[in-house]
């Protein structure tokens, strides 16, 4: 969930405020399509199963710890990268495909959902740009978003954007594990996380690049707006639209002042993004409750 780790410990080039308001436009169109999208869900007359699912707080905390922990294993015990490569890849394109075919059930089918996530999850592995990264990864992180924020109510979504601000905290700056997984996961061309080039024209740049320091990019993790993201999806269900727009227009502040912030350091390093998105996105929150 860190924010953005650098290449080549570069300065940014280019036009800042552009990359910023560019990035801003993303994050809150991602928000807007999250909250149309659980609305179409509520009139329609199934909720084709989102919310059938047992999930509640524990479980979700103890799959997130398993996982991580066995990322970590994954990443310093084994030794041979053409496998350690192939099973990151076979993880992230079944999350592509998932997340995909979630995103699509709310609006078709669920058998051309189907298809939607394998098309999305194959020209993810056919073709390792950053611009088809970020579209697959934006269809990934909806659906993310929206099973989740279907499940959980605002509570409980409140509880799990807090713990994990202070788990972005201590994964960045105490145990810095957040930041070797990251890179061990760029350098295998599987990481769950939005590029964003200094440049325009590094849309069309090879992942692989990346990883081999070709160009300067930020990258922003997937879970700095999932998080948000089923925020706003639970306050869409239970309070309206309305509401959600509300609270995404702070969890968009948030992201600029988190973004503003790591473009304005004096050096660059990675930060954990998620606190000022959890906080602004909290106080919109707090206003939907009050003026309920």
């Amino acid at each position: 969930m860190s924010e953005a780790i650098k290449t080549e410990q570069a300065r940014a080039e280019g036009k800042p405020l552009l990359i910023l308001a560019i990035s801003a436009a993303f994050f809150a169109i991602l928000m807007a399509a999250g909250i149309i999208s659980v609305s179409h869900l509520a009139g329609t007359a199934s909720v084709k199963g989102l919310g059938t699912a047992k999930v509640n707080v524990q479980n979700f905390v103890a799959i997130f710890i398993l996982a991580t922990l066995g990322l970590l294993l994954l990443i310093y015990f084994l030794k041979v990268k053409k496998i350690k490569r192939a099973i990151f890849k076979i993880m992230f394109f079944l999350a592509v495909f998932a997340g995909t075919a979630v995103f699509f059930n709310v609006w078709v089918s669920r058998a051309i959902a189907f298809l939607a996530g394998v098309f999305t999850a194959a020209v993810w592995w056919a073709y390792p740009k950053i611009v088809s990264q970020n579209a697959c990864l934006a269809f990934t992180m909806l659906g993310a978003g929206i099973f989740l924020g279907y499940v959980f109510f605002p509570g409980s979504a409140a509880f799990l954007l807090l713990l994990f601000s202070f788990y972005d905290l201590i994964a960045v700056y105490v145990t810095k594990h957040m930041v070797a997984m990251a890179k061990e996961m760029v350098a295998n061309g599987a990481l769950p996380a939005v590029f964003i080039p200094m440049n325009l024209s590094g849309l069309r740049e090879d992942i692989n690049r990346i990883a081999a320091g070709g160009e300067k990019f930020l990258i922003l993790g997937g879970g700095d707006i999932v998080f948000p993201l089923f925020f706003c999806v639970s306050v869409a269900r239970n309070y309206g639209t309305s509401a959600a727009a509300l609270t995404a227009v702070f969890s968009t502040i948030g992201f600029c002042a988190s973004f503003y912030q790591f473009l304005n350091q004096g050096t660059r390093r990675p930060i954990p993004a998620l606190p000022p998105i959890a906080l602004f996105t909290l106080i919109g929150y707090s206003l939907v409750v009050f003026l309920k």
